[in-house]
């Protein structure tokens, strides 16, 4: 099996925004497989324990639950190459 990797980092640098593409050729089903790995930020436990008490009660930030990663020309370009 064929594995192929992309790394793709934000503008802004920061190793805390990342995304990992993976290709994987020769899968059994279609013959060609994506994953996406996305960096999930660190917080103190005490945060954590927080944030996982609201979601047990069904809170939810009208925001959503997610980070961002800013891409330019050039990495789009990449992604879509990769992608191809």
């Amino acid at each position: 099996m064929k594995d192929k990797t992309l790394l793709v980092l934000c503008d802004c640098q920061s190793a805390e925004h990342q995304l990992i593409l993976r290709k994987f050729e020769g899968d059994e089903i279609d013959g060609v497989s994506y994953y996406i790995e996305v960096h999930l930020t660190k917080f103190p436990i005490l945060e954590r324990i927080v944030y996982a008490v609201k979601y047990i009660f069904g809170h939810q930030s009208r925001y959503g639950a997610f980070d961002e990663i800013i891409l330019n020309d050039d990495t789009r370009k990449d992604i879509v190459n990769f992608l191809k």
